[in-house]
């Protein structure tokens, strides 16, 4: 290095310091004086709150009377499951219990060890004749794409358990109602539920995921409600969702192949973005 240099660069590197440390003890000093002023002497601390009662003529209240008058008043019908393991183990204990009819509405569906295990014991369900109705993404209602391609090749041995399939429509007729938030108008509908109803007797509602994120990863946590009218309610919800208006019915043609049937028409491929409306149909 140049000698002459050597103490003009030193000043240099010296007044970097000096800026580098104004920069920030600066706003730390004007963060606390604003801060004292801030506080008032006449500022006084809000009232506690509390949770306001339940109604007595609410859904919640009337599924809480019956279980108590069944179970008594300190049992509650909802199990919290706050451990993403817990919430997997309740998951696959609820869809083996089935006896009749499994309904599963999942965002995100991947195909690791977590995606693999919940396919397998859905499918051995129906196998034994229970009946089960999948909705989840269609490629045109995905906000992550890439995640239909880990769950696209479990359609047709779904299909082949005589389960029914259904993928949302990016153009639901319910997009008003669950996605659109007045003045804003989303661009197009998509599933974000994790939810699951179990003969129409118990129902489970959480945020895991079926992706390796959600199991190793996030905080996720989940409830079961042991409630027949509660789960009566969430199913005719996901009916409402499996109409032809709302979603996409996957089926197997007689030649094999996969044909996506909604109120829009018939599709040979998967929905995609650019149709969704379905403006060409196939026989």
């Amino acid at each position: 290095m140049d000698k002459d240099l050597a103490p003009a660069r030193c000043g240099q590197l010296r007044l970097t310091r000096a800026a580098l440390l104004a920069s920030v003890v600066l706003p730390i000093v004007c963060l606390v004086i604003l801060a004292g002023c801030a506080m008032h002497s006449d500022w006084q601390k809000p009232p506690e709150e509390y949770a306001r009662p339940p109604r007595a003529d609410s859904l919640f209240a009337a599924a809480e009377q019956r279980i108590a008058d069944r179970h008594g008043p300190d049992h509650s019908g909802f199990a919290l499951l706050e451990r993403g393991d817990r919430t997997l183990q309740w998951r696959l204990v609820l869809i083996d219990s089935a006896q009749y009819s499994i309904d599963l509405q999942y965002y995100v569906w991947f195909g690791d060890t977590l995606g693999r295990l919940m396919m397998f014991r859905v499918i051995q369900a129906a196998d034994r004749g229970v009946q089960v109705r999948i909705l989840t993404n269609s490629l045109s209602s995905h906000d992550v794409p890439a995640v239909n391609s880990h769950y696209q090749k479990w359609r047709q041995p779904t299909l082949e358990t005589g389960a029914s399939l259904h993928e949302l429509r990016a153009d639901a007729a319910v997009r008003g109602e669950i996605v659109d938030l007045a003045p804003l108008t989303a661009e197009f509908a998509g599933l974000h539920t994790k939810a699951m109803v179990i003969d129409r007797q118990r129902a489970f509602v959480g945020s895991m995921n079926l992706d390796p994120r959600s199991a190793i990863h996030n905080s996720e946590m989940g409830v079961i409600i042991d409630s027949p009218p509660l789960a009566e309610r969430l199913a005719q919800r996901m009916e409402r969702d499996l109409h032809g208006e709302n979603s996409w019915q996957v089926i197997l043609a007689d030649d094999g192949a996969l044909r996506w049937r909604s109120a829009a028409g018939e599709l040979d491929r998967q929905p995609a973005a650019t149709s969704c409306s379905a403006s060409k149909t196939s026989s």
